[in-house]
């Protein structure tokens, strides 16, 4: 399951939603989430609340601008910081959860361009411009 919070580059930006899928993520398969092109903390499942805290405190040091995107899976819980100063990328619109995770929609028909000429290393560019300032 995955969740987008507001303004943090969810396609539709003014609401909170989750999202299901069966399908596995890029990012679950990490063996090393520092080497990840964004910032992402990587949680055993049982330790949902240090997911929780790790989630609060980032939101807490800016509110205004601070968000997360999570996402829960077997491999674990990743939580992604974001600033909402940084949802979109040169070659995308807006960066959401599903991106994040690894795993490109297209959200716009602007994007078609990034996703016809999608190689890893488009989606590490894509994913390195939205990595929120600061310890993430």
């Amino acid at each position: 399951m995955l969740f987008n919070g507001g303004g943090v580059g969810a396609t539709i930006p003014w609401h909170l939603h989750y999202q299901a899928t069966t399908v596995e993520f890029p990012v679950e398969s990490l063996v090393n989430p520092a080497r990840y092109p964004t910032a992402v903390h990587q949680f055993a499942l049982p330790d949902e609340q240090a997911a929780d805290s790790a989630a609060r405190e980032w939101i807490a040091r800016d509110p205004g601008n601070h968000g997360v995107n999570m996402l829960v899976a077997p491999a674990g819980i990743f939580v992604f910081p974001r600033d909402r100063r940084k949802s979109k990328a040169t070659n995308k619109s807006l960066v959401g959860g599903f991106e994040v995770a690894g795993d490109f929609a297209m959200s716009a028909p602007v994007d078609r361009p990034a996703f016809e000429a999608a190689t890893a290393e488009v989606a590490r560019d894509i994913l390195s411009q939205v990595r929120p300032c600061g310890p993430g």
